[in-house]
Formats: C-alpha cells, sequence, structure tokens
C-alpha cells in the first residue's frame, strides 16, 4: 500500500472515526513489514573465531544458509578483508570453490523460500606462518544488491615446535613452475613432499631419503593454477606448507 493510496483512503474516512484511522494505519505498517520480509536469509553464525597451526594445510570456517522469505533469491557471496596478513592465501566455495584471487563468486546459487545450504565455507591457507586475519562474507542477492548479510570470520593460526624438527624446506623453485619444481630439504630422516590442488586432493607426492638435500618433482601433468607443498616428516606430521603456482 503507497503513501499516495493510504491518505486516499483516510480521506475517505470520517475525521470522527478515529478507530478507523488506527486500523488503516495498522494495516500499512504490516504491508511494509511484510515487503521488507519478503527476501530474506538466515545464517547459522554470524560471526566465529577458527583456529589452527602452522603445520595446518587449511583452517576451515562452515556456515548455514537458508532462505526464509517468501521469495527466491540468487545469491552471490563476496568477501572483505577486515584484518589482513600478507603471508595468508584465503578462497571462498559456494557450491564451487575459487581461486584466492576470486573476491566475488561468480556463479550465484539460486535459493527457493525454505532452501538451505550447506556448501559454504572460507578456507584460509597458512603458508607455513603463523599469525591472525579477520574476514567479512557478505551474501547478497544479486537482483537487489542492497540486500544483505554478512558473516565476520576471525581465523587464529598458532605455532608449533618446529624448531624441535629437523627438517625443513626451501620454497619451490622455479615459481611459477612449468614442467619441474626443486626444493632445497634440510632433512635428518626421511620425508615426503606432497602437492596439493584448491581442493585438497593430492596431485603429486615424492619420497624424500635423509639428507638427499635437493629434491625434484615433476609438474607436467598438472594444469595451471595455484597449489600447495606440504613436507611431512617420517611420522607423518606436516612441517611445512609452501604455494606453487603452476603456469604454461
Amino acid at each position: 500500500m503507497s503513501l499516495r493510496i493510504l491518505n486516499f483512503v483516510i480521506r475517505l474516512s470520517s475525521d470522527n472515526d478515529p478507530i478507523m484511522k488506527k486500523y488503516i494505519l495498522l494495516l500499512f505498517v504490516f504491508s511494509l513489514a511484510g515487503g521488507l520480509t519478503a527476501e530474506s536469509l538466515w545464517l547459522e553464525h554470524e560471526s566465529t573465531v577458527e583456529t589452527g597451526t602452522v603445520s595446518d594445510f587449511e583452517v576451515v570456517s562452515h556456515n548455514a544458509v537458508v532462505n526464509t522469505g517468501t521469495a527466491p533469491m540468487t545469491v552471490k557471496v563476496t568477501r572483505r578483508i577486515i584484518v589482513d596478513n600478507a603471508s595468508f592465501d584465503n578462497a571462498i566455495c559456494w557450491q564451487l570453490c575459487y581461486l584466492p584471487t576470486t573476491d566475488t563468486t561468480p556463479d550465484p546459487l539460486v535459493l527457493n523460500p525454505g532452501d538451505t545450504v550447506l556448501n559454504f565455507s572460507g578456507h584460509l591457507y597458512p603458508n607455513g606462518n603463523l599469525g591472525t586475519t579477520t574476514i567479512e562474507y557478505i551474501f547478497y542477492d544479486v537482483d537487489n544488491p542492497s540486500n544483505q548479510w554478512s558473516y565476520e570470520v576471525e581465523y587464529n593460526v598458532f605455532g608449533v615446535g618446529l624448531e624441535e624438527n629437523e627438517l625443513a624446506v626451501s620454497a619451490p623453485y622455479p615459481n611459477p613452475a612449468n614442467d619441474v619444481v626443486r626444493f632445497d630439504i634440510q632433512n635428518a630422516e626421511p620425508a615426503t613432499i606432497e602437492v596439493y590442488d584448491m581442493l585438497g586432493k593430492i596431485v603429486a607426492q615424492r619420497t624424500v631419503s635423509a639428507r638427499e638435500g635437493e629434491v625434484t618433482l615433476r609438474v607436467q601433468h598438472l594444469q595451471p593454477g595455484l597449489y600447495f607443498c606440504t613436507v611431512r616428516s617420517q611420522n607423518g606430521d606436516a612441517v611445512q606448507t609452501k604455494r606453487l603456482v603452476i603456469q604454461r
């Protein structure tokens, strides 16, 4: 009900009938409330804290999203870095998972009234570094971008006793790599180098004998993109993680 219609109806009512006027005003307020709630999302979390260690490949934050409105919504997610940490990488998964260079999900999801989406996640990649960062994930209606719902995550990455591990590895080189990548490694015991894609799948692996020094890993079968190299000790602990870019 528009203001013009409201004024017209009120003029039609008798000046001696204040109850009718109150009733009409009440209807107008309810009509506005109904319009405001026609499009609405419910997020399981509005804010949260996620913790990990420098040996973790990634730290993940999940959130459930529900369309509690009365109309379908076409929803994208964008991120806003509130507290930055240049040593970290981060990425968004919204049905699909995207590279850390993607700030806004290019592929929207259509949520019908009552639909629940469980496949949103924010991913932080410590890259073997400790520190903290805070990221806000903003869900918005593509057809009406002013309709926004936000979710803030504080990621904390703590250190482990790396000085107690007799194992260290250099950053991969060359980087970006094409067919072959090399590492300089110091290891008193056998170790393993694993290469992961953005989905956390191992796509290349190499066992390193004790005190091998330089390690060569063939990566010609990998598609161009961002990968992560993790060195693991003999007992399977992840000691360091480094970024690797494949480019052709």
